[in-house]
C-alpha cells in the first residue's frame, strides 16, 4: 500500500476528455465523465496532457470492464485508468468545483493464488450431491407414512421433517387432523411456520450482504428434494439428458451472444432489465480476495450430474456381484473433479462458463 501512486485530482476540460485538453494535468490524475468516445481515446488524451492517471465517472452505479476496440492493435498507454461509480464521481466533482484539493491514491492489490471461497463452494456443491445420494439410506429407518406426509415435498420442509423425525422418533408418529388436508404429521405442521418465516425474511433482506446464507440454505434443501423426487430409470436416459443439457448450456452461453449480441442466460441471471437476479444458484463471497465479489455455481451444474451420481449409487449394490469394483465410484469421483475444474476455470473464462 505504501508504494501506491498518490496525486492530486484535476477536472478534465473538456469534461469528456475526448479532445485536446485546455486544463493543466501535469503529474495529476484527470477526472472525466464516460461517453462521447472510447476509453482508449480518453486515456490517450489524458496522457498526452501530462496526466499520470485517469478516473472515468460511470453513468450509473454499476462498474464494467473497460476494453479496447477490435481496431486497437497497439496502444501506448502507460498510466492507470480506473472507472468509478456515478455517486463517487459526483462527490469528487463537487469538491473540485468548490475549489477543494482532492488527493487520490491508486492501489491495485494482488488476488490470492488460491481462492478459498471457491473451495467452500465446491464443498457445498459436492456435499449436496453426496447428501442427496445417501439421503434415502440415512433416513430409511425413519421414513414416515406418506399418508401423513403431504406437506413435506417442499425443499427445506422435507429436509427438516425427515431429519427431526429421525432424531426425535416419537414426533414422526404423532398426527393431527386438518381441514382439506386430512391427517397430517404434527411435526410437519409445526415446521411450516418456521420455513415460511425463513423464506419471507430472505425475500425481504435479499439485497443485504448476508443474504447469500439464506439463499444457499434454501437452494441446498431444494436440490436435495429435487434429486430425491427426480430419479433416472437407466443409464441411457442419463446419457441423453446430460448430453442435451451440455448442448443447451453451450448454446445459451457461447452461441447466443452471436445471435442476440449478448448472452441471454447471463442477462436473465443478472436481471439486467429489472435489477433482480434469479436466485437459482449457490454463491459465497470472496472473503480473502481484496477485490471482493462472489463465487457462484448454478443449480443446473449440481442437479444434472447429481442425478447421475444418485442413479449410480442406487444401482451400485445390484452390480457389485458382476463388477466388484463397481462403476459408481468413478462417477462419484469424476463429478467432484469436474466441479473443481469448473470453479477454477471460471475466472479465466470471464462471464462465460460451461456447466
Amino acid at each position: 500500500m505504501h508504494e501506491a501512486q498518490k496525486s492530486f485530482a484535476v477536472l478534465a476540460n473538456p469534461f469528456d476528455c475526448c479532445s485536446n485538453l485546455t486544463s493543466k494535468l501535469t503529474n495529476s490524475i484527470a477526472l472525466a465523465t464516460r461517453g462521447e468516445c472510447a476509453f482508449t481515446a480518453k486515456a490517450k488524451t489524458a496522457q498526452a496532457g501530462g496526466a499520470v492517471g485517469l478516473l472515468v465517472i460511470n453513468d450509473n452505479e454499476e462498474l464494467y470492464k473497460m476494453v479496447c476496440s477490435e481496431n486497437d492493435t497497439s496502444i501506448n498507454v502507460t498510466m492507470p485508468v480506473v472507472m468509478i461509480p456515478q455517486s463517487a464521481g459526483k462527490k469528487l466533482k463537487g469538491f473540485l468545483d468548490h475549489g477543494a484539493s482532492v488527493e487520490v491514491q491508486l492501489y491495485s492489490p494482488n488476488r490470492p493464488v488460491v481462492d478459498l471461497s471457491a473451495c467452500f463452494l465446491w464443498i457445498m456443491a459436492v456435499g449436496t450431491i453426496v447428501c442427496a445420494s445417501l439421503w434415502s439410506e440415512l433416513v430409511a429407518c425413519e421414513q414416515v407414512d406418506e399418508r401423513y406426509n403431504q406437506l413435506t415435498r417442499k425443499g427445506m420442509h422435507v429436509c427438516l421433517v425427515t431429519l427431526l423425525a429421525r432424531i426425535f422418533k416419537d414426533c414422526g408418529q404423532k398426527t393431527v387432523q386438518l381441514p382439506f388436508l386430512g391427517e397430517v404429521l404434527t411435526l410437519s405442521v409445526g415446521i411450516v411456520p418456521f420455513c415460511m418465516v425463513f423464506a419471507i425474511l430472505w425475500a425481504v433482506y435479499r439485497h443485504a450482504s448476508f443474504a447469500w446464507i439464506g439463499q444457499d440454505i434454501l437452494g441446498i434443501c431444494l436440490m436435495i428434494t429435487v434429486l430425491q423426487m427426480a430419479r433416472l430409470p437407466n443409464i441411457r436416459v442419463a446419457s441423453a439428458l446430460l448430453s442435451a443439457a451440455f448442448v443447451y448450456d453451450i448454446f445459451w452461453v457461447f452461441i447466443s451472444p452471436l445471435i442476440f449480441h449478448e448472452s441471454v442466460m447471463i442477462a436473465v441471471a443478472r436481471g439486467d432489465n429489472t435489477g433482480e437476479s434469479i436466485p437459482m444458484l449457490l454463491r459465497i463471497p470472496r472473503f480473502f480476495d481484496p477485490w471482493g465479489g462472489y463465487d457462484m455455481i448454478g443449480f443446473g451444474d449440481i442437479i444434472f450430474p447429481g442425478l447421475l451420481v444418485a442413479f449410480s449409487y442406487r444401482t451400485f449394490p445390484y452390480l457389485s456381484c458382476a463388477f466388484p469394483d463397481g462403476w459408481a465410484r468413478p462417477t462419484c469421483v469424476a463429478v467432484p473433479g469436474s466441479l473443481y475444474i469448473r470453479a477454477y476455470c471460471y475466472p479465466w473464462l470471464g462471464k462465460r462458463r460451461p456447466a
